[in-house]
C-alpha cells in the first residue's frame, strides 16, 4: 500500500495537533509521562547490559529496595509502606522506565535528571530479570 505525500503530511499535522491539545488539557509532564508507554527498551538483555544494571541498582536503588539476593529485590517494608518483590510485580519495560524516571507517589523519587535515559533503561533491563514470564500482576507460583 502506498501512502501519498499529502496523507503523510496530514498524519504529521494530526500528531502535532494531538500533542498540542494534550499539553493544553493535561500538561506537558503528563504528556511526557504518557509518551513512555510508547517506548520500547533500546537496551538488549545481554550479560553486559544486565551487569551494568546491577551496578546502577547497587549504587542507586538497593538502599530502599534491598539487595536482590537478600530480599528478592523488594518485598520489604520501608517507611510503613510495603513494597512488592520485583518477581511479584510484572510490568512492561515502558512502565518500569516511566516509574523510575518520574517516581511513584511519595515513596519513590524521580530519577529524571539524576540518571541518564540510558542508565534508566539498563536498570529496567536488570529489574526485568526478576519478573515472571508473561507479565501481569499476580503472586509468585511458589
Amino acid at each position: 500500500m502506498v501512502i501519498s505525500r499529502r496523507t503523510r503530511g496530514f498524519s504529521g499535522l494530526f500528531v502535532v495537533l494531538a500533542i498540542a491539545i494534550g499539553v493544553a488539557f493535561f500538561g506537558e509532564a503528563t504528556v511526557r509521562r504518557a509518551s513512555f508507554l510508547l517506548k520500547a527498551n533500546p537496551v538488549a538483555a545481554t550479560k553486559e547490559a544486565v551487569a551494568r544494571g546491577v551496578e546502577l541498582f547497587a549504587a542507586n536503588c538497593a538502599i530502599c529496595h534491598g539487595i536482590p539476593s537478600e530480599h528478592a529485590a523488594g518485598g520489604m517494608v520501608i517507611a510503613g509502606q510495603s513494597m512488592p518483590a520485583f518477581s511479584d510485580l510484572n510490568r512492561p519495560a515502558s512502565v518500569l522506565a516511566m516509574r523510575i524516571t518520574f517516581g511513584v507517589g511519595e515513596g519513590m523519587p524521580a530519577w529524571d535528571g539524576v540518571l541518564t535515559e540510558d542508565e534508566i533503561w539498563h536498570l529496567v533491563t536488570y529489574v526485568m530479570t526478576f519478573q515472571q514470564a508473561g507479565g501481569g500482576w499476580r503472586p509468585r507460583d511458589n
